[in-house]
């Protein structure tokens, strides 16, 4: 797809009738964080799918947990890093859906908050990022053994489709509570850079816990992609669908009863500016 393409579906999606008006321009995506968010999630399934292609082509019984979770967590720290400040640092579409519904709920501050004016370009953005990445993965393993699945998630060897689809849930689910966290502290800040590494540190876990046993996806495009672009559709590929998508509704849930009040219905601090009386009257610090 070239530039102009992808400018054209940004230009398109972002200037989408906003409930009665047109969206704001603070509420729209940049063209900087548009493209941000799409490189962010084309590195993401490009260097998870390449990393586990490239250990299956080794022909060993299972996958090596720390190989894999090392390249899935480089892909997501650096992601997140340069997306986050623009680009809202969401690589997955349920993932943006669920913002969004903890922003409604007034639970994500505004310069996190996710509408339908910032979340569609979003998706927009890493469904391009996808593509390119799909893309590449059939450039780089064509003509490989691997070239019929292209790092296609799978269950492993002695594992269950129970054991497979607990995996994926769990480990979207602890992604996800990190990560809205990280949403909720000031962007550029020390404490956000920090919290970008304890998310990758996070995903390092997860993938390395879940490697021989779903293939460590925990995100739709993660595994939407090889399979489409490699036309493989196993039986089982509803794990990869159902178990994320459950795990990221239970974070929604968990992170709304942690980081209970919501903003907008939280009690002025003692130190705030006491109400002006009724009566025209003007109250004077001395």
């Amino acid at each position: 797809m070239s530039i102009y393409g992808t400018h054209t579906i940004y230009v398109v999606i972002s200037r989408v009738k906003y409930n009665k008006g047109f969206a704001k321009k603070d509420q729209m995506l940049s063209r900087r964080g548009f493209l941000l968010q799409a490189f962010g999630t084309f590195l993401i399934v490009y260097v998870a799918s390449a990393s586990t292609a490239s250990l299956r082509l080794l022909d060993q019984p299972v996958i090596n947990p720390t190989a894999l979770a090392l390249s899935h967590g480089f892909a997501f720290t650096v992601g997140v890093a340069l997306t986050l400040p623009e680009g809202g640092g969401l690589f997955d579409p349920v993932a943006v859906v669920a913002i969004g519904i903890l922003s409604y709920a007034g639970y994500i501050p505004k310069h996190s908050a996710v509408d339908f004016a910032t979340g569609a370009p979003m998706v927009a953005a890493q469904l391009v990022g996808g593509a390119v990445a799909g893309a590449m993965l059939w450039a780089t393993f064509g003509g490989t053994t691997q070239q019929s699945t292209l790092g296609l998630p799978e269950i492993g060897d002695g594992a269950l489709t129970l054991n497979a689809f607990s995996a994926e849930m769990i480990g979207a689910f602890a992604i996800v509570t990190v990560g809205v966290y990280l949403l909720r502290l000031p962007r550029r800040s020390a404490a956000s850079m920090f919290y970008v590494v304890a998310f990758g540190l996070t995903v390092v876990a997860t993938v390395a816990v879940a490697a021989n046993i779903s293939g460590s996806s925990f995100n739709t495009l993660r595994h939407a992609v090889p399979a489409l672009f490699s036309l493989t559709f196993p039986s089982t590929h509803w794990i990869y669908y159902i178990g994320p998508t459950l795990g990221i509704a239970l974070a929604v849930l968990f992170s709304a009863a942690v980081h209970y009040p919501p903003y907008r219905t939280r009690q002025p601090k003692k130190n705030d500016a006491p109400a002006q009386p009724k009566g025209g009257h003007v109250l004077l610090r001395t």
